[in-house]
This record gives C-alpha cells, structure tokens and sequence, in this order.
C-alpha cells in the first residue's frame, strides 16, 4: 500500500505503479500541484484521493478494478479519470471542478456515485460498463462547453439536475433493459439530444433548451411509458421525436412549449402510446 499526505510541488508530480498483476491500494491527502498530477497503473487498487488542487491537469489511470473515493479534486486544466470497477465496487466522487472533465469506466459492474461536478467540456463514458443493478449517479453536474453521456447496455443512469451552458448535450442510453432518471431539470444552450436504445424508461422533469431538443427513439424496444417528461421548452429550435425503421413509440409527455416547429415522424411504427396532453 502507499500512502501520501501534504504534497508540493512547483512542477509536475507523477506516480506510476507500473504494468505488474499484484495489487496495491494508494491513499494521497493533501495534495498542490504547481504542473500536472499524474497516477497510472495496471493493478487491483483500491484509491483513495483527498483535496488534490493541479494546475495543468489531473490524470487517474488505473487499468484494475478496485473501488475510487474522491473528494475536492481540482484542476484549471483536464481531469480525467479512467477506471475499472468490479462487482460491488464504486466510484465515490465529491466536488470535482476542471475546465474540461473526462470519466471513462472499463469493462465491470460496479458504479459511479458523484455530488457535484462542475466542468467546462464534460464526457462521462460509461459504453463498456457492465453496471446493471446499482445505478451511475452522476449527482449535480453544472458544464459550460460540450457535454456527452454514454451508457452501457443494461447500465443505469440517475441524476438531480444537468445544466449545460454555452453548448449542447447529449445522452445515449444503452441497448439492453436500463433507466433513465433526472429528478429536476436537464438544460442546455445547445442542442439537447437523447438517444434511446433497449427497453426500460427515460424519466425526465423539466427540460429546457436555447438550441432545439431531439429524441431518437429508432432503437427503442415495447412496453410501457418509455420516454417522459413533465415539460420540455425550447426558446430556439425544434422540437423532434424521430423513430426512424423503429417499430416502437411509448412517449408521455404533459407540456411541449417551443418557439418553433414540433416534429414526430415514424414511418415504421408498429406498437406504441402517444400522450401529448399540452402542445
């Protein structure tokens, strides 16, 4: 095991566990860094991350699985975390602010449960995860520059709210049986863009956009309320529901209120429920 505490540096600080097949978990306290932080390996590891502040830029490279825990991680640059969670295992992330932030999980089951993310450019890729019973919450998550969220098949999503100034956002459910869920609001200056896949519900609150909302439903399997929302409001840009050769349209949504058109086509639908009740 190593563990570190009340680290400075001026320039960069680089921690490399090497590409060997053991394990060794890491607990780091206390760190400022005037460069780039840096901690790479292959091994099993449970880590742990506490109040760690770089300037250039924040790198967590674990190839093995093995829970994270993270508290005040800050970088004026790009954060990027990539790990690999095994079953029962965790990513516990508390106050994570960059200007650009990347989450890439590997293969395995375990989950992501963040507080607050504050980003300029936000990915969280989440497409190889095998996650299918504890659900991704990505928490608060607050981005003013291209956000993109993707999911692994059977992989399941919570969050309290996602706001994303200046730029667009995207969700990509996966194509097994998976939820959706943003308790609050879901906004974006951009273009906001879901894509549906498999079976299970999208469940959205309030949804807002500056640059027209899309879902694309062509992946989308039977059964039940799929995609719903309490309000989605677009003050420029459409308003657009496409299927595509998807056989399958289950949407409730209580209010669509834009300044532009509305669109639902679907030429190859075949079984679904349409509720549309304020347009």
């Amino acid at each position: 095991a190593i563990t570190l505490s009340s680290i400075s540096a001026s320039g960069a600080a680089t921690l490399n566990l090497g590409t060997g097949t053991g394990s060794g978990n890491v607990a780091i306290t206390g760190v400022t860094i005037g460069g780039a932080f840096s901690l790479t390996g292959d091994q099993y590891s449970d880590i742990v991350l506490n109040n760690v502040s770089a300037s250039a830029s924040l790198t967590v490279n674990v190839g093995g699985s093995g829970s994270i825990t993270a508290s005040s991680l800050t970088t004026h640059g790009t954060l990027s975390l990539t790990k690999a969670l095994g079953s029962g295992e965790a990513a516990v992330l508390q106050e994570i602010s960059a200007s650009t932030v990347s989450i890439t999980l590997g293969a395995g089951s375990g989950h992501v449960s963040a507080t607050t993310i504050d980003a300029g450019a936000f990915t969280f890729d989440a497409s190889s995860s095998t996650e299918g019973g504890s659900a991704h919450n990505l928490g608060i998550v607050s981005a003013s520059g291209t956000t993109t969220i993707s999911l692994g098949s059977n992989a399941d999503l919570t969050s309290t709210a996602i706001t994303v100034a200046s730029a667009g956002l995207t969700i990509t459910k996966g194509t097994g049986s998976s939820d959706i869920t943003i308790a609050t609001t879901v906004t974006a200056d951009g273009l906001l863009n879901i894509n549906g896949n498999g079976s299970g519900f999208i469940t959205l609150s309030s949804v807002g956009t500056d640059g027209g909302f899309t879902f694309n439903g062509e992946g989308m399997g039977t059964g039940g309320e799929y995609f719903s929302a309490q309000m989605i409001t677009s003050t420029s840009g459409d308003v657009t529901f496409t299927y595509g050769t998807g056989g399958n349209a289950f949407v409730d949504v209580s209010a669509i209120n834009t300044v532009s058109a509305f669109t639902l086509t679907g030429a190859s639908l075949t079984t679904g429920n349409l509720s549309l009740i304020h347009i």
